[in-house]
């Protein structure tokens, strides 16, 4: 009874180390091989043994499953996206919690998945903590793919942080590239009409903003800048209908006060 039992638990070892610990799958299918073989033949050849040559050979088994259990450790599988996104997330969290050991978290996961584009942001974000533009800029920088979202990003967080260099144009032309690398992104494509609004390129302006609203309609801040954009413009019967469905949905205080000027100014 004592030898099944050990056998179980090294097949019970093998498949948790597989599932959790990810050890190399056809090693731990081997250990469970072994194990049932040995309990097979325990219950069908072995009966007639004398104990002592059965408890070597338990013990040979043993062994030998302990020996692939510790080369199927070494051999890690390749990690699966949810594994990553699982451990991503949850370091963020560690770093909310406990910024200041943010660097050790962010090392375990260099260690098990490598300088990925995610970790890289995390980086730049821990350097933004510290105040450390230029090693925040450098993380994102290296980042394989600069036309992700999360490059985008990332890299705005630099640009809005940096309090030592104007980076208004880079900013403005990084919202620009966003939207047109995506369609579907609302907050980038209202941010490139805010961004041309404010260089007075007002019909730049209403391009992005009308495709933000395609997006998704029932922006507040959307309209009021449409409404900004065509007043400016002369348009004063659009602006007029943007600046009434801002109201509709609804702004701050500051934004009303802007339009009861420039629906004085409109009289």
């Amino acid at each position: 009874m004592m030898w099944v039992t050990m056998l179980l638990v090294l097949a019970g070892i093998s498949i948790i180390g597989t599932v959790y610990m990810k050890y190399s799958v056809l090693m731990t299918i081997l250990v469970c091989v072994i194990a049932g073989v040995l309990t097979v033949l325990n219950f069908l050849l072995f009966r007639k043994f004398p104990k002592i040559i059965k408890n070597v050979i338990l013990i040979i088994g043993i062994v030998v499953c302990c020996v692939l259990l510790y080369i199927a450790k070494q051999k890690p599988l390749a990690y699966h996206f949810t594994d990553y996104t699982v451990d991503i997330m949850d370091t963020e969290d560690k770093m909310a919690n406990n910024p200041k050991n943010s660097e050790r978290y962010l090392e375990r996961l260099v260690d098990k998945y490598g300088e990925t584009d995610g970790i890289l942001g995390m980086y730049s974000e821990m350097a933004l903590y510290e105040d450390d533009i230029d090693k925040a800029y450098e993380y994102v920088e290296k980042m394989q793919d600069q036309n992700s979202m999360d490059y985008y990003k990332r890299m705005e967080l630099v640009y809005l942080f940096d309090d030592e260099e104007d980076r208004t144009d880079s900013l403005y032309k990084l919202y620009e590239n966003a939207a047109e690398a995506y369609p579907e992104w609302h907050y980038m494509w209202r941010m490139a009409g805010i961004a041309n609004f404010e260089q007075e390129n007002y019909t730049a302006a209403e391009y992005y903003l009308l495709g933000s609203l395609e997006i998704i309609d029932g922006d507040a801040i959307a309209y009021y800048y449409l409404g900004a954009a065509s007043a400016e413009m002369g348009n004063n019967e659009n602006a007029m209908g943007y600046f009434s469905r801002a109201l509709e949905i609804g702004v701050d205080e500051e934004m009303q006060a802007w339009i009861a000027i420039y629906m004085e100014g409109m009289v």
